[in-house]
C-alpha cells in the first residue's frame, strides 16, 4: 500500500504550481517553505513538471506601459473558412486601423 494517495500527490503538486505561478523566480527553499514541503520534494516536482511539459518555461512579466508599449488580445470565432483568409482580413483591418479596441 502506498503511504500517499494519488489524490494527495495531486494536491501537493497543485500547491507547488500555484506558488510557481505567483513567482517562478523564488528559490526552491522559499517555495518549499511556503508549501510546507522539503526542498528535495519541490525540486523533484519541478523537474517532473519540466519533463512532462506541465511547465513550458519561466519568463518575466514586464510593465509594458513603462516602455510605452500596448498589449493586444485577439479573439477569433471558430469558422469553416480557411485560416489564411481569416488572417488576411485581420491583417487588412490592422493596416487600415479599423480593429475594435476594448478597454
Amino acid at each position: 500500500m502506498p503511504k500517499v494517495s494519488a489524490r494527495q500527490i495531486d494536491a501537493d503538486e497543485e500547491k507547488v504550481l500555484i506558488e510557481l505561478q505567483k513567482n517562478s523566480n523564488e528559490s526552491i527553499d522559499v517555495l518549499a517553505k511556503r508549501c510546507g514541503f522539503s526542498r528535495q520534494k519541490v525540486w523533484k516536482m519541478m523537474k517532473k513538471f519540466e519533463k512532462d511539459k506541465t511547465i513550458w518555461g519561466y519568463h518575466a512579466v514586464i510593465e509594458t506601459e513603462r516602455f510605452h508599449q500596448k498589449n493586444y488580445i485577439l479573439l477569433i470565432k471558430k469558422s469553416n473558412a480557411p485560416a489564411s483568409k481569416i488572417l488576411d482580413v485581420i491583417q487588412r483591418k490592422i493596416v487600415a486601423g479599423k480593429m475594435q479596441q476594448c478597454v
